[in-house]
């Protein structure tokens, strides 16, 4: 984005390729070998267009593929945000939210960096349990190798994780409405501890029971990540079927 309203476009520079040495061909570049070619000829002239500090993004459209596949950016984690938003629609249209159940849905920004959105939107809230909706590194294209990520395949459903920073409570309570409403799951193990929000939120106060559904995702952190739309849904039918289980009466210890 640059200083004016709207978007500026640009084009990532690199030096010609017909001045390449050996090195440039096996090195991939730093950010200190790449530019942001606006067209500007001036400093001067570039900073009418954009400031210090413009955020810059890269352009990708939206399209649909086959096998209600979508292709697009930030897939990472606007499904989250879709999925949240959704599970709000669905619940409060058709109900079966327990009266003494408050929920809370969030969209935590700086997961990346330390999940510092969760941390402190974790402390405000203060739940008892709270799931991290986010996407999950699929692993069901060409040379995939399972044993890098896990196996995790686009159109079987979101995975359940086991970890570290999931409870077994919750867990099992995910999986077991799964499986008594007919959805599709995978299950992933991660061995240390979970990369989503997920892992501040256990920590909360005296501890929050928590869980994470991961939606399979092709090319994760590409300007051309890949989601099945049934695994978005299923996702959703399944979060709306676990919160309609909640009772403030529920026990979250592990046994």
């Amino acid at each position: 984005m640059g200083a004016r309203q709207g978007a500026d476009p640009g084009v990532v520079g690199r030096k010609a390729i017909q001045t390449f040495k050996a090195s440039d061909t096996s090195q991939t570049p730093s950010l200190m070998q790449l530019w942001i070619d606006i067209g500007a000829s001036s400093r001067e002239e570039a900073l009418k267009v954009v400031e210090v500090g413009s955020a810059v993004t890269i352009h990708g459209e939206f399209a649909a593929l086959q096998g209600n596949l979508a292709v697009g950016r930030a897939f990472d984690n606007k499904v989250g945000l879709l999925i949240g938003a959704e599970v709000l629609r669905c619940l409060s249209e058709e109900g079966g939210v327990h009266p003494g159940v408050g929920l809370y849905i969030l969209g935590t920004v700086q997961e990346e960096i330390g999940s510092r959105g969760a941390m402190t939107s974790a402390f405000n809230i203060a739940p008892r349990t709270g799931l991290a909706i986010d996407m999950g590194v699929a692993m069901d294209y060409p040379r995939a190798r399972a044993e890098d990520q896990g196996k995790l395949d686009l159109g079987k459903g979101p995975a359940i994780t086991q970890g570290a920073n999931t409870n077994p409570v919750v867990f099992n309570l995910l999986k077991s409405v799964a499986e008594k409403e007919g959805l599709p799951y995978q299950l992933q193990a991660v061995g240390s501890s979970s990369p989503t929000d997920a892992r501040v939120m256990q920590q909360n106060r005296g501890g929050v029971a928590s869980g994470v559904l991961s939606v399979p995702l092709r090319y994760m952190h590409t300007p051309s990540e890949v989601v099945c739309l049934d695994d978005v849904q299923t996702t959703i039918d399944l979060v709306c079927a676990y919160c309609r289980q909640l009772t403030p009466e529920i026990d979250f210890t592990p046994r």
